[in-house]
């Protein structure tokens, strides 16, 4: 089975946070399948940094293709940066999920929920199945730290798009 796996914080054992879709990706390897880990670029990866015009950068690790999309994130980002990567993330992972050919399946994996969006329409374009998993609690954990007043968020919309990467396809 060929398999897209979206994971905006794909870290391996070289990185320093949790490394879950890694290992998973590696067991999926293990077992015969075909994975395309579509990720961005953080400071507890190991993957390089990238100079600004370039979009993407493709790796092989452990069996694994790797497609790197120029959208950095770091915990130490501001509020309206952050919102910045995850929307630049979405963009170039829904382009990057696109290209991959006749995959079978896509899986995403939260946090952030924006990596929902890439997932839905690559599927959608495709025609194949796709499953969101749910990691973080949001906009809910948001809203309760009233971080969105501060940068001048519509939670409105905020929840509007967090119900459209979790509702089930017709």
């Amino acid at each position: 089975m060929r398999l897209i796996y979206i994971h905006q914080y794909f870290v391996t054992n070289e990185g320093t946070s949790a490394t879950r879709s890694y290992d998973v990706s590696r067991y999926l390897v293990e077992m015969g399948h075909e994975v395309t880990m579509i990720t961005g670029v953080h400071d507890q990866s190991s993957l390089p940094r990238m100079p600004w015009y370039r979009l993407f950068q493709t790796h092989h690790i452990d069996g694994i293709r790797v497609v790197a999309c120029n959208a950095y994130y770091s915990n130490s980002l501001n509020v309206i940066w952050r919102t910045w990567s995850w929307l630049k993330f979405a963009m170039l992972a829904t382009w990057a999920a696109i290209r991959v050919k006749k995959p079978d399946l896509i899986f995403a994996t939260s946090t952030p929920p924006t990596v929902g969006i890439p997932g839905r329409i690559a599927a959608g374009l495709k025609g194949i199945h796709y499953i969101f998993e749910v990691r973080d609690l949001w906009p809910e954990d948001l809203l309760r730290r009233r971080a969105h007043e501060s940068a001048g968020f519509n939670t409105s919309a905020g929840k509007c798009w967090s119900r459209s990467a979790t509702r089930r396809r017709p």
